[in-house]
């Protein structure tokens, strides 16, 4: 009776003295699992496993607290790509109109570049039996057409222009 009271007594003695241990075994896998933010178990033991409950405390808390702005730092950095992607479309949305804009600029100069060419090759075969009136038309006509291709390039070199300050607009 007197060993059987004694392994009681012992085994509630040791029971008692590995519960924190047990706790903070528990609370390390808890921890391991992920589980940064939730309360952490503490009581004031003044044995080892009292301090090593205290900076496990400590070690949890700065883990929580890294992986808390780390989460606020992906966040900012996924607005930020989207910002980015947005910004990207717009610029190659702005690129495709610019190249149309350009396309179109062009294809309304071939005709009066073609018209000039036509004139200057007729004015080149000049002989006393064309008259002077037709020469006139033609002097007129590669004039107007020189004017048509000047009003189109001064509109690009505008348009150019007003690019560029936007740009230096935005960068300010």
């Amino acid at each position: 009776v007197g060993i059987a009271l004694l392994y009681l007594h012992i085994r509630l003695i040791l029971t008692h003295r590995l519960k924190p241990l047990k706790r903070l075994t528990e609370q390390a896998e808890h921890i391991a699992q992920g589980n940064y933010n939730e309360p952490f178990n503490d009581r004031a033991n003044k044995d080892e496993i009292g301090m090593l409950q205290r900076h496990f405390k400590v070690m949890k808390d700065s883990v929580a607290t890294q992986v808390s702005e780390l989460d606020a730092l992906n966040g900012a950095i996924k607005e930020r790509s989207k910002e980015l992607q947005k910004a990207y479309k717009e610029a190659e949305q702005a690129n495709k109109l610019k190249t149309i804009f350009l396309h179109n600029m062009t294809n309304q100069m071939i005709e009066p570049t073609m018209t000039i060419r036509d004139n200057v090759n007729t004015l080149s075969q000049y002989n006393k039996e064309t008259s002077e009136e037709s020469l006139n038309q033609l002097v007129d006509s590669i004039i107007h057409k020189s004017q048509s291709i000047t009003k189109l390039l001064s509109q690009m070199i505008t348009a150019t222009e007003q690019e560029m300050k936007e740009e230096k607009g935005g960068e300010a």
